[in-house]
C-alpha cells in the first residue's frame, strides 16, 4: 500500500484497521486491554476506528509489545 498516496484519514482509518486485527491475534479483549493501560474500552474502540490520541495509542501498542508492527 503507498502511504504517501492515500490521504490522512484513509491512514488513520487503515491503522486502526491494523491495531484491531493485532489485538483480536493477540487474543484480547477491548475491556481487558482498557483495564490494563487504564483507559476507558471507549478510547480502545477511537484507536481502532482510526481516531483517539496518540498516547493511547503508545499505551495500547506497549502491553501488545507490538511498537515496531504498525
Amino acid at each position: 500500500m503507498d502511504y504517501y498516496a492515500l490521504a490522512d484519514d484513509k491512514i488513520a482509518t487503515e491503522m486502526g484497521n491494523r491495531l484491531k486485527r493485532l489485538r483480536q491475534r493477540r487474543g484480547v479483549s477491548k475491556r481487558d486491554l482498557a483495564e490494563a493501560i487504564g483507559h476507558p474500552v471507549k478510547a480502545i474502540t477511537a484507536l481502532e476506528q482510526g481516531k483517539g490520541p496518540l498516547v493511547v495509542l503508545i499505551a495500547v501498542l506497549r502491553p501488545l509489545r507490538a511498537f515496531d508492527q504498525l
